[in-house]
């Protein structure tokens, strides 16, 4: 069974066009779609006019509590589904694109997330205030979390995985990029990433705001450090030069490119005590004592300027 979890505040005259919407785009799939709701107008009574007619539709109306974040996260919690998936009420998130999400889990993903940012996607003619804030986001979290460096649409709030991804996984969210939380303390191995494109909203309000803009930061301060502790074994070389090599044990080990094409390795230590050498394009051999203090990572100004002229291109 799939589960589609959506948060909903104030969103009753999305509702039923999105229930209709799901239910044509899983034809033939066992699926349920679970309402997390918080709404203080008259969204609740109408998601249960809608379950009448759809009898996959349940929902769980909280009181005394809210936020985006801790209501997926409950929603994590009633679901019934082997694969979950979360999406927004407003439509932004076109229905249509479950059935992909669907079938790539079904060849082997662990988590499937659409991307505004690949070829075959579209941010919709978002303007550039929305770009710019948008791919900041992605930006820092990408910077401070290296599990995120190589997704290339981190933040956006439509996924689907395995239960077992978080069957074990910390989560505290705070804020609106549960996301980023799941990509964070989960376990999984396989990513797949396809486009999709996003659209504009027809009914309802945005609910972007400069405290959701902090809640975020806030998120991404306190998820850095329980990823730091989660994963104190894993030693990580990024690399604006070009890494000519990595030998961990004298062995040399497979280097990557992160989302803006930068050399990337995660070396995940089984023991403290493990020998490193790094050897980039313009620099000598780095042991494992020097990679702190050396310049392999690039500079703040640096960063600050890869991450506008990335913005910029969106």
């Amino acid at each position: 069974m799939l589960s589609v979890v959506v948060p909903t505040f104030n969103e009753g005259k999305n509702i039923r066009n999105l229930v209709t919407q799901i239910d044509e785009a899983l034809k033939g799939i066992d699926y349920e779609i679970l309402f997390v709701d918080d709404s203080k107008d008259d969204t609740p009574q109408i998601i249960m006019e809608v379950a009448k007619d759809f009898p996959a539709v349940r929902m769980e109306h909280r009181t005394g509590e809210s936020g985006l974040a801790t209501a997926v996260l409950k929603g994590f919690r009633l679901a019934k589904g082997e694969y979950m998936a979360c999406m927004d009420a407003d439509l932004q998130h076109p229905p249509i694109v479950l059935k992909y999400m669907y079938k790539a889990m079904e060849a082997g993903a662990d988590f499937c997330i659409p991307s505004r940012l690949i070829p075959g996607g579209d941010d919709g003619g978002l303007n550039w205030y929305r770009k710019f804030v948008s791919g900041t986001a992605r930006k820092i979290g990408q910077i401070m979390l290296p599990c995120l460096r190589q997704i290339s649409d981190p933040t956006s709030g439509l996924f689907m995985f395995r239960r077992e991804v978080i069957e074990h996984a910390d989560l505290q969210p705070i804020g609106w990029k549960i996301m980023v939380e799941v990509l964070a303390m989960g376990t999984y191995s396989k990513v797949i990433e396809i486009p999709y494109k996003f659209q504009q909203r027809t009914e309802g309000e945005s609910k972007l705001s400069g405290k959701v803009t902090m809640e975020y930061l806030k998120q991404l301060k306190d998820l850095r450090k329980r990823y730091n502790k989660a994963n104190k074994y894993k030693v990580e070389i990024w690399s604006e030069d070009k890494i000519e090599y990595v030998l961990v044990n004298a062995k040399r080990v497979q280097i990557e490119k992160d989302v803006v094409g930068h050399d990337f390795v995660e070396i995940s230590l089984k023991k403290k005590k493990t020998s490193i050498e790094v050897k980039t394009k313009h620099r000598k051999v780095l042991k494992k004592e020097e990679i702190k203090r050396s310049a392999v990572r690039i500079t703040s100004i640096q960063k600050i300027r890869m991450w506008l002229k990335q913005i910029f291109k969106l």
